[in-house]
């Protein structure tokens, strides 16, 4: 049986571990599933002394200097100054760049790819002009950040969006001009079929009552991720005398005033915060407990998290309209209610008076929204093939 040759591929992004994100996951995954076929150079921010690093399969990690903003929670790298990188990339001889961030280090890796006439891919995640507005406060400096932005995009081989409805918007809204296609999230996480796992977590939280609905909320605990939305519609639906509990998993930012927000309008006794979970097990037995997912957001773009319930056939309830649940249809990938409480809260009241509909929906969403990392990584491994031999044959033609 013939070898497979390895393909060296860069990988440029400015954010990586110890931070731990959806871009992050994206990378490692990737790393995992395809480093038996490819030789993977990840070319990332600096870490803090004394942070040791998580091996997935990656030939090298190169971290780059960064600088600390005084004004903002955030260190910027800054390859351009960094002379060790610039020689470390000249000894290599990287096959195609992939890169997950228009600017700082993914910049450097589509200057790199043009340079070098090599391929290059870079990663649309999240909602840029969104993402600007918050940081900067002032939509006209936004929209020019923007624009900038996406002229980098549009200098890559291929732009890569991580779910149909982020593809639409830079396309529709920011004005890509480029090429580009979907490879959509995934999950690690598979079906938990170990009860003393799902027993202890239950027990843990004291949840025993077959009349109780049990809903839960995975990721930062973080305004944008509609979480207000959850406790003003959990509200409703206790005014209704339904019997609920309510798991958010995760910690954020704004975790101590939703707390407050909670007991204010009367309804922490029906809610849970465990925090972190960094047990892959524990945290599945976390999705499966739950009788439906709530995921509200209208800032994500392909979550990560509704796969992740998704695997544990637990059926979400969306907000319409959504970026994350663009292309899903109700019935066949979870529930959808309109942005508002009386709405998110109306289709609750709904399934917890039709319980068939949430039963006959665990095994539909199992079987139609489950997406593998392994999935995902063969479709990108596919992508680089192709642009490696189309590259190629434009060389070979002049």
């Amino acid at each position: 049986m013939n070898e497979i040759k390895k393909i060296n591929v860069g990988v440029f992004s400015d954010v990586y571990y110890p931070m731990i994100d959806g871009v992050v996951k994206v990378m490692s995954s990737h790393v995992k599933h395809l480093h038996d076929r490819v030789n993977f150079y990840l070319i990332v921010p600096s870490a803090p002394e004394g942070f040791e690093e998580i091996p997935f399969g990656e030939k090298e990690i190169i971290r780059t200097k960064s600088v600390k903003l005084f004004f903002l929670d955030y260190e910027m790298p800054t390859p351009k100054f960094d002379r060790k990188l610039k020689e470390k990339l000249k000894n290599i001889k990287l096959d195609a760049v992939i890169v997950h961030s228009s600017f700082g280090i993914g910049k450097l890796g589509i200057k790199y790819a043009r340079k070098n006439k090599i391929p290059s891919i870079i990663y649309a995640h999240s909602q840029l002009k969104q993402d600007f507005k918050r940081a900067v406060k002032l939509t006209p400096i936004a929209y020019l950040m923007t624009k900038y932005a996406i002229s980098t995009y549009n200098k890559a081989s291929m732009v890569v969006s991580v779910g149909e409805g982020v593809n639409q918007l830079y396309i529709n809204d920011y004005g890509l001009k480029n090429r580009s296609m979907v490879i959509s999230n995934a999950t690690d996480l598979v079906y938990l079929e170990d009860q003393k796992i799902i027993d202890e977590v239950r027990k843990e939280h004291n949840l025993h009552d077959p009349d109780e609905l049990i809903f839960s909320f995975v990721g930062r605990i973080n305004k944008l991720k509609g979480i207000y939305l959850i406790a003003d519609s959990l509200k409703l639906v206790q005014d209704e005398n339904i019997k609920y509990k309510m798991i958010f998993v995760g910690t954020g930012q704004d975790l101590d005033p939703f707390k407050e927000y909670c007991q204010k309008i009367g309804i922490i006794d029906n809610v849970i915060f465990p925090g972190s979970v960094s047990s892959r097990e524990k945290l599945a037995a976390y999705y499966q407990i739950a009788d439906l997912f709530l995921f509200p957001s209208m800032y994500d773009t392909n979550s990560l998290v509704q796969k992740e319930a998704s695997s544990q056939k637990t059926p979400p309830l969306f907000a319409r309209g959504s970026i994350t649940s663009y292309g899903l249809k109700e019935g066949v990938h979870g529930f959808f209610a309109d942005y508002d409480a009386k709405s998110f809260a109306g289709k609750i009241i709904e399934l917890a008076n039709d319980r068939k509909q949430l039963t006959d929906m665990r095994e539909i969403v199992y079987k139609n929204a489950y997406w593998t990392w392994e999935n995902s990584a063969n479709k990108l491994y596919d992508l680089i093939l192709e642009l490696i031999e189309e590259n190629n044959k434009k060389t070979e033609e002049k």
